[in-house]
């Protein structure tokens, strides 16, 4: 007797890893532009596209867009400013985690406090109420 398919929620969305294997085949630290952009949603889909498909893969991905003026990857600076023509530009690279490491750890040091995202710290009522906010409950997992 055949097994069922996999179930819907275990399925990987995997509509950017055209861009992720085009980086990859780049080199590493190389940035590719890509511009043209109709809306910034597409633009945020796009940018998280990258991200998890890079994960999918194994390599560590940055994306970085215009605010005010100056390139930035901060996303509470999202949206990205809108180019002259109508369209937003995201500009992407990737690398290997080894690298992508050393490098955070050369920029941020050591201390986990000053880093901009600390993975071990608790859990705060902004963090719970974000989680709330996304249909999720107090320890961030999806209730639907």
């Amino acid at each position: 007797m055949p097994k069922a398919p996999p179930a819907p929620w275990t399925t990987r969305d995997c509509r950017f890893d055209y861009l992720v294997r085009a980086a990859v085949a780049e080199g590493a630290g190389e940035e590719i532009t890509m511009s043209g952009i109709d809306t910034p949603e597409r633009a945020e889909d796009v940018r998280r596209g990258v991200y998890r498909c890079a994960g999918h893969r194994g390599v560590s991905a940055w994306v970085k867009w215009r605010h005010s003026g100056q390139w930035t990857t901060v996303t509470r600076m999202w949206p990205p400013d809108k180019q002259p023509d109508g369209t937003y530009t995201l500009v992407f690279a990737v690398v290997d985690k080894r690298t992508a490491r050393r490098r955070h750890l050369a920029i941020y040091g050591a201390d986990r406090t000053r880093w901009p995202y600390n993975p071990r710290r608790p859990k705060s009522a902004e963090d719970i109420a974000a989680w709330k906010a996304q249909g999720r409950n107090e320890k961030g997992h999806r209730t639907t």
